[in-house]
């Protein structure tokens, strides 16, 4: 009989035992490959985001907005190349449910900033000539099976003129992005449009004045320090009417994962306490099955079999269920990154699984599985035929 029959033979002396270690080994895995990947994934963003693009917001809160008249002096100020007004319009398409992120910006300013968008030139031009016009991303056009022309009805929660009318919108561009600082589920349009609603809001009797615009989003001019770009726009504001605060756009989106609390460490934590939890679980039960498998060390010692089998046998049935657990519990979380990326879209845009992590969490298991069974092997290994003979006796 081979050795490995013997040890497929010995993983199923205890099937529950064995399936319940198994099943574990998937299931801590694949949370920490999962932990890890959201750590992953908001750094990539932060990483990603261009040095020459600077945001202002409100030094209050970034709730707090500011007059649409910033524009114009923060374009005066020496290293400003341009300047677009982002503002948040929080609208949902058909239902409650179907929330995805729309911002109101100056398409044409918007576009030239971020040149990571792609945006065929065709469509480009059509966007730019209707008022009505929207750019959406790729995987926000797909799950809503959108194409360029067709209409779309917007209910906002904070622009409505009437209860239940929606805001029309015409797909006129579908962009793809090639870094992780722009995902491709936001729509944008016209601010310019924004603005006729905003008329008809205050025909209505709502007007907020001086309540334009949440954040401007500034490109710095080649050549120029961002930093003493920031110093400027924030001493420009010092005496407000709203008080700014400028940062880079690496901090800007860095604040929104700050929001979370220290959610690296606490993910540290989590992960860490799994990987502990599984490596003594996988000690404990290789240590079972070390002390059951003594009287056939010894009598396959007395037969004349080399004293390194049975534990071979041993820390091979170690490996075979914690590591092929393992390794299978990473390539799960891997697998399911699409449906992460798609569930967690407003939280943790563009989530994915890098190759490191997954490569890390396969090493993990592998290590795990191999340690988890040494000492029990090493045991089977020095144990003497006569110390088993007696204990039998």
């Amino acid at each position: 009989m081979s050795l490995v029959r013997l040890v497929h033979r010995n993983l199923w002396r205890h099937p529950v035992r064995t399936a319940l270690t198994f099943g574990f080994s998937v299931l801590a895995l694949f949370l920490f490959v999962f932990l890890v990947s959201a750590v992953t994934t908001l750094d990539a963003a932060t990483k990603a985001a261009a040095s020459h693009r600077i945001a202002v917001q409100s030094a209050a809160s970034l709730y707090v907005y500011m007059p649409e008249s910033y524009r114009s002096k923060i374009e005066q100020v020496p290293g400003v190349e341009s300047t677009c007004p982002w503002v948040w319009f929080g609208g949902y398409y058909k239902d409650p449910a179907d929330f995805f992120a729309q911002f109101a910006v100056d398409l044409r300013v918007h576009v030239d900033q971020y040149p990571e968008l792609s945006i065929d030139e065709g469509q480009r031009k059509e966007l730019f000539a209707d008022r009505q016009g929207c750019l959406v991303g790729a995987e926000l056009a797909d799950k809503f099976g959108w194409k360029v022309g067709d209409r779309v009805p917007i209910l906002s929660n904070i622009y409505t003129v009437e209860r239940g009318r929606a805001w029309e919108f015409t797909v006129r561009a579908v962009y793809r992005s090639s870094k992780p600082n722009i995902d491709e589920k936001t729509m944008f349009f016209h601010w310019d449009y924004l603005k006729e609603m905003r008329k008809a809001l205050k025909a209505q009797g709502f007007d907020a004045g001086g309540q334009d615009v949440g954040v401007w989003m500034t490109r710095v001019k080649e050549g120029y320090a961002p930093e003493a770009v920031i110093a400027a726009i924030d001493a420009m504001f010092e005496a407000g009417p709203q008080r700014t605060r400028t940062q880079t756009e690496a901090a800007f989106q860095a604040q929104f994962a700050s929001m979370l609390g220290n959610l690296p460490t606490f993910i540290a934590w989590i992960g860490g306490a799994v990987l502990f939890a599984i490596f003594f679980s996988v000690l404990n039960t290789a240590g079972m099955a070390g002390r059951e498998r003594s009287k056939d060390a010894g009598i396959l010692k007395a037969l004349g079999f080399r004293d390194r089998l049975a534990g071979s046998m041993l820390l091979l049935e170690s490996m075979a269920v914690v590591g092929v657990g393992g390794v299978l519990g990473a390539l799960l979380a891997w697998a399911a990154s699409p449906f992460f990326r798609a569930k967690f879209a407003q939280f943790m845009p563009n989530y994915f699984v890098a190759v490191p992590t997954l490569l890390t969490g396969i090493g993990i298991a592998l290590f795990i599985g191999f340690a988890g069974g040494l000492l029990p092997a090493l045991r089977l290994t020095r144990l003497r035929t006569v110390e088993v003979l007696r204990q039998e006796a």
